[in-house]
């Protein structure tokens, strides 16, 4: 009778049911620099970090200026839906939420890396990060974006 209790333990500990994730969707309200944002949601601004990349920084790396600006022209002014990943946490050390963004389908750290204006981020291994290591390999075999135009101290 004791192990058939602990199995029935096991197996209501197994089917806990798992975190709901469910999409969000709003109007960016400004781009900060190259993988963050800001949106309205839940009534008020809130930061946002898209989950796998790493942009230069502004005024700090080499094109840090050029992987903004190609942030504002995929999603300024544009119906984005942000998801949590499940794999990772919800925000930040700085407060950010930490999502995955796409525009009808499109997927923009995808596009990020596939046209060199990002890195992976390593720290943060979502569902997508082998994929996005692909997509960082192919953009450095073509010398796409960043990986052409910084040396790689600027990159690393």
């Amino acid at each position: 009778m004791k192990y058939i209790s602990l199995i029935i333990i096991f197996l209501i500990i197994g089917c806990a049911p798992k975190e709901i994730i469910i999409p969000q969707e709003g109007y960016i309200q400004r781009v900060i620099d190259g993988d963050t944002f800001t949106i309205f949601l839940e009534g008020r601004e809130q930061k946002v970090r898209i989950i796998g990349v790493n942009t230069p920084e502004l005024k700090k790396d080499c094109f840090g200026e050029e992987a903004k600006n190609k942030l504002q022209e995929l999603i300024e002014n544009k119906k984005i839906t942000i998801e949590k990943d499940p794999l990772l946490r919800n925000k930040d050390p700085f407060g950010r939420l930490l999502r995955k963004v796409e525009i009808n389908g499109t997927d923009i750290g995808q596009v990020l890396l596939s046209e060199g204006y990002a890195r992976i981020y390593g720290k943060w291994r979502g569902q997508k990060f082998l994929q996005y290591v692909q997509l960082e390999g192919e953009a450095k075999r073509l010398k796409k974006g960043l990986w052409d135009k910084c040396s790689n101290e600027a990159i690393s």
